[in-house]
């Protein structure tokens, strides 16, 4: 099995190699942030302008000891970067919130609960952690199915999001313990 690593490493997945973002992945987080597609289940695409000085806000973020966040870039098995996970603590490091951005073509290929399934056993090694949670617009079936399958716990609805949590009790051990779903 492989080794977890350090927090905000990079990792492999059967089908997939995550890789720390970095400023060479600003053309891809534009891209995906700026899709109407895209963000339709997340929020409001940003303009160009907006999510550039957001993706300036995340590497400062990365940037800060230590960081208030990790993100990876989703790469295919050709290397192409599609896809955006990140982890945002809070002050106290105490929880995060996980976040993922695939576009439509690449959704509904098990790529989410795969990504997820690598970097749940690999929060253990962020000290104090003992909380990670995530949210989706409500009426979301396919997400409200990968949280389940990968053992979120639904968390009540708040502003038009329902609302997960996976506890640290629920975290697994070793990578690879999700499989691969035909639809997600």
């Amino acid at each position: 099995m492989e080794d977890p690593g350090p927090p905000g490493s990079g990792f492999k997945t059967r089908r997939l190699r995550l890789h720390p973002l970095g400023a060479g992945d600003r053309a891809l987080y534009l891209r995906l942030y700026g899709d109407p597609a895209t963000m339709r289940e997340v929020g409001t695409a940003l303009a160009p302008a907006a999510a550039a000085r957001a993706f300036d806000a995340v590497l400062a973020t990365l940037a800060t000891d230590p960081p208030g966040a990790a993100y990876w870039v989703l790469r295919d098995a050709a290397g192409e970067g599609f896809g955006l996970m990140a982890l945002v603590f809070d002050a106290a490091r105490a929880s995060a919130e996980l976040g993922l951005l695939l576009p439509p073509s690449r959704q509904d290929r098990g790529y989410a609960s795969e990504a997820i399934g690598g970097l749940l056993p690999r929060l253990r090694a962020f000290p104090g952690l003992a909380s990670v949670w995530t949210r989706h617009r409500e009426g979301h079936h396919g997400a409200a199915g990968l949280m389940r399958r990968t053992g979120f716990v639904a968390d009540g609805n708040r502003d038009g999001y329902a609302r997960w949590r996976l506890d640290r009790a629920g975290w697994p051990a070793r990578p690879g313990f999700a499989s691969v779903p035909e639809r997600e």
